[in-house]
């Protein structure tokens, strides 16, 4: 399940507890007292709270954890947008990406992946790719094999009611695998097998799914002039600090 690149936690602080919470919550084989509830609300105060982890100064280069994400989940909601108004032949060469129309999905999926996310280098970048290519599996129909098939499938599902939808799941990965870039190799140390892995880090997945609902509150998304500026960075910010505030208490 986790695809993002793990490195060892910050040390120090509340990176201290952060850490002793998923040791416990492994070792305890599904049957204690720490719940993937407990493990997010050590892990956005390691992060320095909701607050800070999406808006403030950062933890990572000057960064906020979640900058590059945002970005991400800007120019997601600005291509899905195009795609529910004027169709994916359209908005791919809208995006300068026509030399993708008629390519295999998997080539679209890639390129698109590259055009929204770019190479994934520094760790929040990978993150940030790691999730919109997790986000664009979930909606891709893998029985789908040819652009056309794609096309009617993208041009007739993605709408105004789907855009909100896709980009929650683009949300729950950018959290999650933020989450596993820190604390995947504390999980894997203390789990007996790698399938204990997968299952805890899928209780992990399960609980950041409930806590992330995306609202758009009074904006239709095709409405939406520029997803680029501030008014849509606001919108992105918004959803992500108030799912991880839920998970601060």
């Amino acid at each position: 399940m986790g695809t993002s690149s793990s490195r060892s936690a910050p040390a120090g602080g509340n990176w201290t507890p952060a850490k002793r919470s998923v040791s416990r919550y492994v070792n305890q084989r599904g049957t204690g007292s720490v719940t993937p509830g407990g493990l997010i609300g050590t892990y956005v105060r390691a992060l320095g709270g909701a607050r800070e982890a999406v808006r403030g100064t950062g933890r990572i280069g000057g960064k906020t954890t979640f900058s590059h994400a945002t970005s991400v989940g800007q120019k997601l909601g600005a291509f899905l947008a195009g795609v529910a108004t004027d169709g994916l032949d359209q908005t791919l060469s809208d995006w300068g990406l026509a030399d993708l129309i008629g390519k295999s999905p998997y080539e679209v999926v890639s390129g698109l992946v590259d055009a929204l996310a770019g190479p994934g280098g520094p760790l929040d970048e990978a993150v940030a790719r790691a999730a919109l290519t997790e986000t664009i599996a979930d909606i891709l129909d893998e029985n789908n094999t040819e652009y056309e098939q794609l096309r009617e499938e993208w041009d007739g599902r993605i709408d105004e009611a789907e855009i909100p939808e896709i980009l929650e799941i683009f949300l729950v990965e950018a959290i999650y695998q933020q989450y596993l870039s820190n604390l995947a190799e504390r999980i894997e140390s203390n789990a007996i097998s790698a399938d204990e892995a997968f299952e805890r880090e899928s209780e992990i997945r399960g609980f950041i799914e409930e806590m992330v609902r995306f609202e758009f509150v009074i904006h239709n998304p095709l409405n939406i002039v520029d997803w680029f500026g501030a008014e849509c960075r606001e919108l992105i910010q918004r959803n992500l600090e108030a799912a991880l505030a839920q998970a601060e208490g």
